[in-house]
């Protein structure tokens, strides 16, 4: 019998951040990836963070709070930061718009094509419908 490949959520850093130093999980302040980390956890088998300053992110690892974005770079820049990341083998679940999965393989994109606003919507639909079971 062959094994499923684990489902490895990666969910993309915000501008929000807290002022110092924090887990990865608790750095980021925006609505949005507060949302989408949750229901990151409760559906894949790993969760990272995708960081345009430190790369793949553990979620418990400790980082400083910067100021960079992947949208701020040039195509050469993305591609050399793409090819920083080390992703773990399985099936990957994004939770990050385009110029952050460009360069990355490809995987499953839930809110693909939805604005922030649907984005948050759907998000708040699948999470009540997780934990009201």
């Amino acid at each position: 019998m062959v094994a499923k490949p684990k489902r490895i959520g990666l969910v993309a850093c915000c501008k929000t951040k807290a002022a110092t130093r924090h887990p990865a999980r608790f750095l980021y302040r925006s609505q949005l990836f507060k949302m989408a980390l949750q229901y990151a956890v409760l559906t894949c088998d790993e969760v990272y963070i995708l960081s345009a300053k430190y790369g793949l992110v553990a979620l418990d690892q400790q980082i400083e709070p910067y100021e960079l974005t992947l949208n701020g770079m040039g195509k050469q820049e993305r591609l050399q930061w793409a090819k920083s990341i080390k992703l773990p083998p399985g099936q990957y679940v994004y939770f990050a718009g385009a110029r952050y999965r460009e360069f990355l393989p490809p995987g499953e994109v839930p809110m693909q094509g939805l604005k922030i606003g649907h984005q948050l919507q759907w998000l708040k639909e699948k999470l009540k419908s997780a934990i009201s079971y």
